[in-house]
């Protein structure tokens, strides 16, 4: 497995101090300390996400591995054929065996869900403040990666179930700073600071532990940069491209809406659509699709 990589070195602790910063950059100064000191604490993927991953990848996996794998977890085998039955993807039959829903779902799309389904695990905190922001983060993400997963079923290019995982984790990094958060919640939330933090930490750290989870690059630069609204490049458009898009109309309707630029200025809008779409036209697209995208991120949601 990969090792985490340094943090960048424009940022050095020693040049902070909380004496010059305020309460957000005291929990700034303290999570950097602590990956200093190989102290920070980092989310680890679920073992059966981990052994799924590993069978999808093996050409000579068949659905009976993949089942084994499932049918270990009880609670993640019932959910499992839950969605296999679910609007989303259900056949004209019900499925009743595990395996039989490995088959109609397919193995990315079954490691995918089961990525989902335990994942959503580690959205907790023992903080009655925080869960309700765990639950909202969590919500947010399974929406972005419902859209995600639409969007690149309407454009060329891009695998749905791996835009389906881009979005269920390009928020991961919040996951570190909100477990470093557990002792100034109260002040933090008071002050909106956590926010702040969130905002200007959570893409290094999504990268930490995405890396320390063995994810592929384009993977890591989801968590790394999607909130990089002018983010350019000259190559095709990408799993971050898609993200940032799927993020803007994730986020239509709600406060943070507002202090987004307007999509058509996004360089992640233009290469995504190649200039042949308008705002308009991709939302009627995904306002066709806006049931179909409530059942997906209601099962990933549960």
């Amino acid at each position: 497995m990969r090792q985490a990589q340094a943090l960048p070195s424009s940022i050095e602790v020693n040049e902070l101090t909380t004496a010059e910063v305020g309460l957000q950059s005291e929990l700034t100064v303290e999570i950097y300390e602590s990956y200093a000191r190989d102290e920070l604490v980092l989310p680890s993927l679920p073992d059966i996400a981990m052994k799924i991953r590993d069978a999808v990848e093996n050409p000579d996996a068949t659905a009976r591995d993949i089942e084994r794998i499932v049918t270990a977890d009880p609670a993640v085998a019932a959910r499992l054929l839950q969605v296999a039955n679910s609007p989303a993807f259900a056949g004209t039959i019900k499925v009743e065996s595990c395996r039989d829903a490995v088959t109609r779902l397919g193995f990315s799309t079954t490691r995918e869900i089961v990525t989902a389904i335990v994942m959503k695990g580690l959205f907790k905190s023992d903080s009655s403040l925080l869960k309700r922001l765990m639950r909202a983060l969590w919500r947010h993400s399974t929406l972005v990666a419902a859209v995600s997963y639409h969007l690149a079923k309407a454009q060329r290019g891009f695998n749905p179930d791996r835009a389906l995982l881009a979005g269920l984790v390009h928020d991961i990094g919040v996951l570190p700073v909100i477990a470093a958060a557990q002792g100034h919640v109260e002040e933090l939330l008071d002050n909106h600071a956590l926010e702040s933090c969130l905002s200007s930490l959570r893409g290094q750290i999504g990268a930490l532990v995405l890396r320390k989870w063995d994810f592929p690059d384009d993977l890591v630069n989801v968590a790394l940069e999607c909130e990089d609204w002018r983010r350019d490049h000259t190559s095709e458009a990408d799993y971050c491209d898609l993200v940032m898009v799927a993020q803007v109309f994730a986020l239509a309707g709600t406060p943070q809406f507002a202090g987004l630029p307007p999509i058509l200025e996004l360089p992640a809008f233009d290469r995504l659509t190649g200039g042949t779409l308008s705002a308009e036209q991709t939302l009627e697209m995904l306002d066709r699709a806006r049931f179909d995208i409530e059942v997906l991120q209601t099962l990933l949601a549960r």
